[in-house]
């Protein structure tokens, strides 16, 4: 099990959700690559629970979602027993329900839901399955700890947070997730035994910021302006095409947030909002 570097304060929140007496819902948010699914696995995988995780698929289709769904079922409570796959969000919750109360001991069940927008599409009723079975079911449960994750913060905010429907108010506890502070940074990078002066861990930070999965790119042995032009300006470099890894990921219409950012590029002190939609073409 490896080590969790920095995220003091969201551990503690952890620790208080996983110690409380009563069902939790727990929503952690934050940008791709901040380390949002490392924090929770790798804290609760280190606590005596069951833990279960399913993890949505980018365009997945229904019966895609539900075949992963069931097979991760298989897995934490029936030692890779086949099941029988369910046809609806409703079927499926009420397969790990079943699989939940089977167990009679008084662990702790933790169910991380990653990448909820994935699996919560337009047609899928993944929200009004989740919201019918939390209100229901698992509420009552004082062994239950669901977390939910997703990097599209608006959707989290909107869809989980500030649900105006069945899970209005039902979020017991959540996690903004930033990127590594400087400190945070150059501990990690102590961590992994990259021994840089201050000097080289600010201008490395400047560079690609304190997103972990960037910094685990970053080898030892060269300076932090050759990890940089290694990373940024080398074909093979993970962020040579990360913009058109990223926007893809986040939105829907990419090509237009693509052509947004662009524009706001080339303007060196901003650009107002009328301007930027006359270059844009949108009324």
């Amino acid at each position: 099990m490896e080590a969790i570097i920095g995220r003091k304060e969201e551990q503690k929140t952890l620790q208080r959700v996983f110690d409380s007496p009563r069902a939790e819902f727990l929503a952690i948010y934050g940008r791709r690559r901040v380390g949002k699914t490392y924090l929770i696995k790798q804290f609760f995988s280190a606590k005596p629970c069951h833990y279960f995780q399913i993890t949505g698929m980018k365009d997945g289709r229904l019966k895609e979602q539900l075949f992963e769904f069931t097979r991760a079922v298989e897995k934490t409570f029936y030692s890779g027993v086949t099941l029988k796959e369910p046809e609806s969000w409703m079927q499926a919750f009420e397969m790990l329900t079943n699989a939940i109360e089977k167990y009679t001991d008084k662990q702790k069940v933790v169910l991380f839901f990653d990448e909820l927008p994935w699996l919560a599409t337009k047609r899928s009723r993944f929200l009004q399955a989740l919201d019918y079975y939390w209100n229901t079911r698992w509420v009552d449960n004082p062994r239950i700890r669901l977390v939910v994750c997703g990097s599209a913060a608006s959707w989290i905010i909107e869809n989980i947070i500030n649900s105006k429907g069945g899970l209005h108010n039902r979020i017991t506890a959540q996690i903004r997730l930033e990127p590594f502070s400087l400190s945070e940074t150059r501990d990690f990078l102590k961590y992994r035994g990259i021994l840089l002066t201050d000097k080289q861990v600010l201008l490395l930070y400047m560079a690609i910021g304190g997103i972990p999965h960037y910094l685990t790119q970053v080898e030892k042995g060269l300076s932090a302006a050759q990890n940089v032009d290694k990373l940024c300006f080398t074909k093979n470099g993970m962020l040579f095409k990360e913009f058109n890894n990223l926007i893809p990921a986040l939105f829907e219409e990419a090509e237009i947030y693509k052509e947004i950012i662009r524009i706001i590029a080339k303007h060196r002190y901003g650009i107002g909002r009328t301007e930027l939609l006359e270059q844009l073409k949108i009324e």
